[in-house]
C-alpha cells in the first residue's frame, strides 16, 4: 500500500473498517434512467439512455465526487472498456452532482481528462442518483459490473485506491467478457496519473504525521489549533510536495463526511482552507482543473 493511503489511514481508518454498501448489490437487475451527455461524440444526443438496451456485458461507474482519487480510478477502469471497444462492454461514467448543468458544463471544459468515446455524463435528476439504485452519498465511487442486465459484481468505495481497487475491477471485467487473463492495472493508468507518480516521491513526507496530530485533538483551545495550523502553512509553504499531500489528506476526510470526527470547530475550518488551497504545487501537474474543482462538492 502506498504510503500516501498509510498516512490517510491514520485519520479515517474507522472509515476503511466499515461495511458499505451502495447501488444494486449482486444478483439485482438494473433500470434504466437519463443523463446528460456530456461527452459522448454524438452531441445530437443530449440524453443518454443507460444502461443501454442490448446483450452485451455493462459497466456502470457512479462517481459521487470531484477528487483526484475517485476520477484517477474512474478514468484508468474507462481506458480499460475503451480499449475492449464497445461493441464487447457497454460502459458509461455517470457523474452526480447537485447541479447537474453546471457539471456537465465542467466535464466538456475537462474533457481532456477524460477517455474518449465512453458515455460519459451526469445524472439529470441530482446528487442522489437514480432513485431505484440505492446509491450511497458517502462513498466517492460505485462500481457495477453486470450480464444480462443483472449485477454480477458491486464495488463501493469510501477511498478509491488504484493499487487495491483496480486489480479488482479488472478482475471482474475480465470474468463478465470471458477473458483467461486480466489486464494489468499500469498499462490503462491515466497520463495524468503517470507525471504525478514520476514526480511524487516514494515515501509520505515524515513530518505531516506529529504536525498534524496536534491539530486535530479534540481537547486542543483554539490557541493551540492556531499554532499548529501556523506550523503546517509555514511547512507547506517550504515544501510543495508535502502541501499537496496535506490537501489530498483535508479533501479525503471530507469526502468521507468524517470532517466532524477531527478536532474543534477551528481545526475543521483550516481542513476546509486547505482543502480548497493546497491544490496547485509548482513542479506537479494535477489532474483536475484549478479553479477550485478538486475541492468536494459536498459542503
Amino acid at each position: 500500500m502506498c504510503s500516501n493511503v498509510l498516512l490517510l489511514l491514520f485519520f479515517v481508518s474507522q472509515a476503511a473498517d466499515e461495511n458499505v454498501f451502495s447501488g444494486p448489490q449482486v444478483g439485482e437487475k438494473l433500470v434504466a434512467f437519463e443523463m446528460i451527455n456530456a461527452l459522448f461524440p454524438d452531441a445530437s444526443r443530449p440524453t443518454l439512455t443507460v444502461p443501454e438496451a442490448n446483450d452485451r456485458p455493462q459497466l456502470l461507474i457512479f462517481v459521487h465526487e470531484r477528487s483526484r482519487p475517485a476520477f484517477g480510478l474512474s478514468n484508468t477502469v474507462m481506458k480499460l472498456a475503451a480499449d475492449r471497444g464497445a461493441e464487447k462492454l457497454a460502459a458509461s461514467l455517470i457523474y452526480l452532482s447537485a447541479d447537474p448543468t453546471e457539471a456537465a458544463t465542467w466535464m466538456k471544459n475537462v474533457s481532456k481528462n477524460f477517455p474518449k468515446g465512453i458515455h460519459s455524463g451526469v445524472f439529470s435528476g441530482g446528487i442522489e442518483g437514480p432513485e431505484a439504485y440505492g446509491l450511497n452519498r458517502k462513498v466517492a465511487v460505485t462500481v457495477l459490473v453486470a450480464k444480462n442486465n443483472t449485477v454480477i459484481a458491486n464495488f463501493a468505495m469510501v477511498q478509491p485506491s488504484l493499487e487495491v481497487d483496480a486489480p479488482k475491477i479488472f478482475k471482474a471485467i475480465a470474468d463478465v467478457l470471458g477473458e483467461p487473463n486480466v489486464a494489468k492495472v499500469s498499462d490503462f493508468q491515466p497520463q495524468v496519473m503517470n507525471v504525478r507518480r514520476a514526480t511524487q516521491p516514494a515515501q509520505q513526507d515524515p513530518n505531516l504525521r506529529p504536525l498534524l496530530k496536534p491539530l486535530i485533538q479534540k481537547t486542543a483551545t483554539e490557541e493551540d489549533v492556531a499554532a499548529a495550523a501556523t506550523k503546517i502553512e509555514e511547512y507547506a509553504a517550504e515544501h510543495p510536495e508535502a502541501r499537496l499531500q496535506i490537501g489530498d489528506i483535508a479533501r479525503r476526510i471530507i469526502d468521507a463526511d468524517k470532517l466532524s470526527n477531527y478536532g474543534t470547530a477551528a481545526c475543521q475550518k483550516y481542513l476546509k482552507k486547505w482543502a480548497t488551497q493546497f491544490i496547485a504545487v509548482d513542479g506537479v501537474k494535477k489532474d483536475m482543473p484549478e479553479n477550485n474543482e478538486s475541492t468536494p462538492s459536498r459542503k
